[in-house]
């Protein structure tokens, strides 16, 4: 209870009330309605900051005063960028209470129809109960004539169904988010379509399971309809209220959206996109500088939003890494790794070389097709990773999937007169793992053995299956348990030596995996 007599209920308080019980449903749709009506309300209010201090209005701050909201937030922020950690951690309080309701009652029954929010609508007594149907309940609401409580529906299927990481789920999120928009423009002028939920849509079709081409030509799609409504104003087919660029509750680009859109580019590898990446990576820079040289302190602060970060470095060369066979993608991820290192040195807070920096570049060069050449550029890749880490750079300490990375490029060398010295660097660098491994929960040294093992096969080195052999017994003495990648290429090993005595071996060993049902060994 706060000292006007107000409610305030924690993220903590709120998840832990979930049960399967319908009351506790209600309840946290109840919590999700209130704190956007708090937020709406502040956003509202936000307009009336003067432009010298930028303080809130008294208005404002009693006006939020009034609503539930979770007080781990700060309480009613007087700056932009007050409100802007508001908004966020709001947006993730509204995530975790989302995946609870997932929880509650497996995407089935949610919000029943009899919850408060739908009480005014005209055919409540005809909402369905499983989640498919309302959402397709929601999107045949006659526009104009969407309840308070079917818009606190639409935001959370729209949340619930971006998680389900296929093509369907995508395409009822990106659905909703329409929906929610003509309802914005034709009715509800407190609905706050923020660039969170545009986020949210790009980032389930980069995680559905839809083709790379439908993925990019979605992603793409969002991020235009984003930016006009933005930049150009937007007016729906039948002529309604048109938003200009400088309308609060037009949502606007910002760092995340840019991500997405370059990893959607890494999803469809047929397709020759560097330009364009490239392109994404300028115009963030050119919107950060003017943004930081605009006289508009509200302008300024979009500044801090779009600057490229260290995820949209790591994008970027992971799209050059999916390019395969090609020497120059490869190149350009390294070069991309080195322009890192300059911003970081120069003190750019967004930059932060780390691990899995180093491990992408890795990858680039293991996916080049340059044979032995790639796999030694992707060996200094590491040995300069180590050299960092000994002089006191914690956050670049090679891991296992550096190793394996390594390890497994020297696997993808072709040419018999190579053989014998990728066979050699591959053991040397599994000693030199074994003698500085640590192990951890995060770690997994498996991976290190199946890449070497399945080097040994694939580059035809003699006495294959007896190599193998070794890097099982090898694994015994690291507390590892052979799985069964590692068991498969040794029944491949014993293939190909030909024998008969060979072959029986193998066939013996895959018996025994069927036999044991191990689920190591499925």
């Amino acid at each position: 209870n706060n000292d006007n007599g107000t409610t305030t209920i924690t993220a903590a308080e709120a998840i832990a009330m979930a049960s399967t019980s319908k009351s506790s449903i209600q309840f946290l749709g109840h919590v999700i309605n209130r704190r956007r009506t708090a937020q709406q309300a502040f956003h509202h209010q936000f307009q009336q900051i003067d432009g010298s201090s930028r303080r809130l209005s008294s208005r404002c701050r009693k006006n939020c005063s009034r609503t539930r909201q979770c007080s781990s937030t700060a309480a009613f922020p007087q700056r932009w960028d007050g409100f802007q950690q508001y908004r966020y951690f709001t947006s993730t309080v509204d995530r975790k209470i989302h995946s609870n309701l997932i929880c509650v009652n497996d995407g089935n029954r949610l919000f029943s129809s009899d919850s408060d929010g739908a009480k005014n609508d005209d055919n409540k007594s005809q909402e369905p109960d499983s989640l498919h149907s309302n959402v397709h309940y929601i999107l045949k609401i006659p526009y104009g004539r969407m309840s308070d409580g079917n818009l606190s529906k639409a935001r959370a299927f729209l949340s619930i169904v971006s998680k389900w990481n296929n093509e369907n789920g995508a395409k009822l999120s990106e659905a909703l988010l329409e929906r929610l928009y003509k309802e914005q423009s034709r009715r509800n002028k407190h609905i706050l379509l923020d660039s969170e939920m545009y986020n949210i849509c790009m980032d389930a079709w980069n995680k559905s399971n839809a083709d790379g081409e439908t993925i990019v030509h979605r992603v793409e799609s969002i991020m235009k309809r984003m930016e006009d409504r933005f930049f150009l104003g937007s007016q729906d087919n039948d002529g309604y209220d048109k938003y200009s660029s400088h309308d609060a509750k037009t949502a606007r680009p910002d760092r995340y959206s840019y991500n997405c859109l370059i990893n959607s580019y890494t999803k469809w590898e047929e397709e020759d996109s560097s330009k364009k990446v490239e392109a994404i990576l300028e115009k963030m820079n050119d919107l950060a500088e003017d943004a930081a040289s605009s006289e508009n302190a509200i302008e300024r602060e979009y500044e801090s939003l779009v600057r490229p970060d260290t995820f949209t470095f790591h994008s970027l060369m992971n799209y050059y890494a999916t390019r395969k066979n090609d020497h120059l993608a490869a190149q350009r991820a390294e070069d991309l790794l080195l322009q890192m290192s300059e911003l970081s040195q120069q003190g750019d807070g967004n930059i932060q070389m780390e691990t899995t920096s180093f491990n992408i570049v890795m990858k680039a060069w293991s996916n080049s097709g340059g044979g032995i050449n790639g796999a030694q550029r992707a060996e200094s890749i590491l040995r300069m990773m180590i050299r960092l880490y000994g002089r006191g750079h914690e956050n670049v300490r090679p891991d296992t999937v550096s190793f394996s990375t390594v390890i497994g490029s020297y696997s993808k060398v072709e040419d018999p007169e190579d053989a014998s010295l990728a066979i050699e660097k591959v053991m040397e660098l599994l000693d030199e793992l074994e003698g500085s491994y640590i192990p951890d929960s995060d770690t997994n040294i498996n991976s290190c053995y199946n890449a070497a093992a399945n080097a040994i096969v694939k580059i035809g080195a003699k006495d294959a299956a007896g190599k193998v052999k070794d890097l099982m017994n090898r694994m015994n003495n690291m507390d590892a348990i052979p799985d069964s990648k590692l068991i498969t290429s040794f029944i491949e090993a014993h293939a190909k030596e030909g024998t008969e005595e060979s072959i029986r071996q193998g066939r013996d060993l895959l018996l025994e995996m069927i036999e044991k049902k191990d689920p190591e060994l499925k």
